[in-house]
Order: structure tokens, then sequence, then C-alpha cells
């Protein structure tokens, strides 16, 4: 499963759902919000994943900010109003509904940080490739809510958070959800493995 593909499809099929598609605004500009905010995510979490025990945790949580984020850049791109509260709130329910795809991952990294020296690397390396994940499955679900949303003909402007997190159920079910996640993980460790480990031993 190649995530680049992935992220241009869906951004694809968003963009001819909503009509915006135009000379400034193509498929790899939305793939590249996703994208530039999935490695800030995991960048990110490589400054507190290697706290023994709790890294992991505050790392998942720091990672909520950067979906919201990237929720947001996705609305400016699409020019979708929309208020900042239900964007927050669908973001941190997104997580929330993937959670139980990371709890072993973020366990294992909490165990790993306890080992000193290389488990703190390892915690923070396999933290990395587990928040990127997350954002990336968390970008393609949001794109793939709008796009059933304008594809059905309808304002996603007009839908209150509580109706979001069902077409984000939805979405989810219509996706390889933990197809997506190996692959993003393995993206991950293909492209700044190296990066991650790098920062991780500057801790």
């Amino acid at each position: 499963m190649n995530i680049d593909k992935i992220l241009l499809q869906s951004s694809e099929y968003l963009l001819h759902a909503c009509d915006k598609q135009t000379e400034e605004m193509f498929p790899e500009k939305i793939a590249d919000i996703v994208k530039f905010h999935a490695k800030g995510a995991a960048l990110s979490a490589l400054g507190t994943a290697w706290v023994p025990g709790a890294g992991a945790f505050i790392a998942n949580a720091a990672g909520i900010g950067f979906i919201w984020g990237m929720y947001a850049r996705i609305n400016n791109a699409i020019d979708l109003k929309t208020s900042e509260n239900i964007t927050k709130t669908l973001a941190s329910g997104i997580v929330t509904n993937l959670g139980a795809y990371f709890i072993g991952n973020t366990l294992l990294s909490a165990a790993f940080s306890f080992i000193p020296g290389l488990g703190s690397v390892g915690a923070s390396v396999l933290t990395g490739g587990m928040v990127y994940a997350l954002t990336i499955v968390s970008g393609l679900i949001y794109l793939k809510i709008l796009t059933n949303i304008f594809t059905a003909g309808k304002d996603p402007s007009t839908f209150s958070a509580s109706q979001l997190k069902k077409f984000a159920e939805s979405a989810k079910n219509e996706m390889d959800i933990e197809g997506i996640i190996d692959s993003a993980k393995n993206y991950f460790k293909d492209n700044y493995s190296d990066e991650a480990e790098k920062a991780a031993r500057k801790k």
C-alpha cells in the first residue's frame, strides 16, 4: 500500500467532490498538508517519547494539536468555513476513536523508555512512527468525511461535531485502517527513521 498514492487519490476525490480543483489548488497540495503535519507531529513526539513511562502518552496527546492544525489548513485550502471548536472536537474524537490501534504500541514504547540509552532511542523512534501513522490516518479519514458529505450535495459547515463524528465512524469503516497504519509506519521508517534516531539521541 503506497502512502503517497493513497493521499494523492484521496485528495483528488475531495477536490472533485467539492469542485475546488484549480491551477492554484491541485491534489498534491492537499496531500502535502497531510504529510507536513504528520512529519511535524512525529518529530515533535521525539521530544517527549524518551520520558520513562509517560512519554509515549504525552506524545500522542501532543499529536492531536497537529491533527487539528492539519484539518484547519485543509479547510482553508478548500475555503471551507467551520468553527474552530468543531474542528478541534472532531480531531480529538477521531484520535480517540483510533486509540485501540495504538494502545499496544504505546505500551511497548513506554516499556522501552525505561531502558537506558538504546531503549530510550527505540521508544522515541517507535513513538514517532506511531504518531506519524496516527496523523496520516486521521488526515485520510477527514478527507473521506468531506468527500462523502460533498458528494451527497451537503455543506460540511452546517454539521455539528457530533454529526461529523458519525461521518467519521462511517468513513473509518470504509477504509483499511490497519493496512494504512502499517504502510504509514513503514513509510516513516523508510524516510525519516535516521532523522528520528539522530534527534532522539540528542535528548
